[in-house]
């Protein structure tokens, strides 16, 4: 699991814990740092297929 993977598992944990306590602003924080981590994710791999 590299960083970019685990960016995306950590905003939706945070993500899952701001909707079960009713926060709307943890789970939007949340939603965004998940976002990144598949955006850096996608960019690695368009990266890699340069690199090739």
């Amino acid at each position: 699991m590299n960083l970019r993977e685990v960016r995306q598992v950590k905003g939706a944990r945070k993500e899952t814990a701001g909707q079960t306590t009713g926060n709307p602003r943890v789970e939007a924080e949340d939603q965004g740092e998940k976002v990144d981590g598949k955006t850096q994710n996608t960019l690695g791999q368009a990266e890699k297929v340069f690199e090739e």
